[in-house]
């Protein structure tokens, strides 16, 4: 259906809504057309309808199907695109048959013959200089007073072939080229820097959470170290102070008795009392000051030689890379990890071979514990054994570290046990300049 409002309209009257105008439809019953693509309204008030039934004429009245008085008929297929010019003349776009120009009641076609594509007429468009603008599905052409002339797109190129005002044309074609030079935002050195500049951000996301990360991890470290100091302090202050005063007095008690078994059970029992005051003292010392680097290493190749013994299995700590000052939380728990593995190793795994790898890396600190014993069940490294936390309190140690403990292991192929924590969290002193030659490790063994 279609639907015509004929609308009076004045200055006067801008303000009244469209309910307040007389207005009057038209439909096919009434001879309009079924589908409208363009309307344009001419001098002599005609309005003039493009249809795929053709140009159609309204008077107000009537609908006319429109055939020009003089020269040659408008096309059959059908219009697509109306423009009513500057100077009066109808320009008229055709579904597949050119553009066709109506002026005072006679029609001159263009077509494929005048330098037009075969196809469809588009739209129409007059500059501000008078020249005429067709588009089409193969490009644009402009008239002049002259010919038709086709517009290359900017940044193209292709042949174009032009007539002179005589009429005549090139036939051999020639070569334009047209290249517009790119924005500041579309050239290469722009986008290289916003990458950059993308790049460089993200970096600086990533050192700023890594900064936060160990600043938080340090001041957890920081906060254990201070209560280890204050606990360490209460045992010295009243524990093994209570305790020593407790020692003085049975050593009285003891002068007053005559020789004989209770002097003597007293006796042995002041002597294991010592033994405890000493050990109390060594975990209050330990407590304080910790271990140091290099007493990591003793530690190890001493509890090592304990725990195994001399008919143990075979054992052997290598350190790769310049060793570095740790954290003194850091150092202790990793010492109680890689203890936690060769108490695992000797009693569970009855390996022939226990190797510890120390590596002081750029990036992280990383050791590893392996073995050539009998294995760890898949069952037992992912739920643990009943009634033992050795695993789970490794993985803890570890995780609280801000670092990671994977264990590689089947039943009957050894296991290897590795930690990792970054080099942020688990060095005191700025990292030293990385070199590409790997250090030469250095070997320890005991058997």
């Amino acid at each position: 259906m279609l639907l015509l409002l004929c609308l009076a309209l004045s200055a006067s009257a801008a303000h009244r809504t469209l309910r307040q105008f007389v207005h009057k439809s038209w439909t096919e019953r009434d001879g309009a057309p079924a589908r409208i693509f363009s309307i344009r309204q001419s001098r002599d008030g005609y309005l003039w309808l493009a249809s795929n039934q053709g140009l159609y004429r309204f008077d107000g009245v009537k609908f006319e199907h429109y055939q020009p008085d003089s020269g040659p008929p408008l096309p059959p297929q059908g219009a697509s695109a109306l423009l009513v010019a500057a100077n009066g003349d109808l320009w008229v776009g055709h579904r597949d048959a050119g553009v066709s120009l109506i002026r005072n009641g006679i029609n001159l076609n263009y077509s494929t013959s005048d330098n037009l594509p075969a196809g469809t007429g588009r739209s129409l468009v007059q500059d501000r200089q008078g020249a005429i603008w067709v588009g089409t599905a193969r490009g644009l052409y402009r008239f002049t007073k002259g010919p038709v002339v086709p517009v290359p797109i900017p940044g193209t190129s292709g042949p174009s072939t032009i007539a002179n005002n005589d009429g005549a044309w090139n036939e051999a074609g020639s070569i334009v080229n047209f290249h517009i030079e790119p924005t500041a935002y579309q050239t290469l050195w722009f986008q290289t820097l916003c990458g950059s500049a993308a790049l460089a951000l993200l970096w600086f996301i990533y050192r700023l959470q890594l900064r936060q990360a160990t600043a938080q991890l340090h001041g957890r470290l920081e906060g254990q170290m201070a209560e280890r100091e204050r606990i360490a302090r209460e045992l010295h202050d009243t524990l093994l102070q209570s305790f020593q005063g407790l020692m003085l007095r049975l050593q009285v008690v003891e002068d007053m008795l005559p020789p004989g078994e209770a002097r003597e059970q007293l006796e042995a029992g002041l002597e294991r009392a010592d033994l405890a005051i000493i050990e109390g003292r060594s975990a209050v010392q330990n407590l304080r000051c910790g271990l140091s680097c290099r007493d990591l290493i003793l530690a190890l190749r001493a509890h090592a030689a304990d725990l195994l013994g001399d008919a143990g299995p075979a054992f052997r700590l290598n350190e790769e890379g310049a060793p570095r000052d740790l954290h003194p939380v850091l150092r202790d728990e990793l010492f109680r990890i890689a203890g936690e593995a060769l108490r695992n190793a000797f009693r569970h795994a009855q390996a022939e071979h226990i190797e510890i790898d120390i590596t002081y890396g750029g990036r992280t600190l990383c050791v590893r514990i392996r073995d050539d014993g009998t294995g760890i069940d898949l069952h037992i490294l992912d739920a643990g054994r009943s009634g033992h936390f050795g695993l789970r309190g490794m993985r803890e140690r570890a995780q609280q570290l801000g670092g990671n403990l994977k264990i590689f292991s089947r039943a009957g192929a050894g296991t290897e046990i590795e930690i990792t924590v970054p080099a942020a969290f688990a060095y005191l002193k700025p990292q030293p300049v990385v070199t590409f030659w790997p250090f030469r490790g250095k070997d320890h063994s005991t058997s």
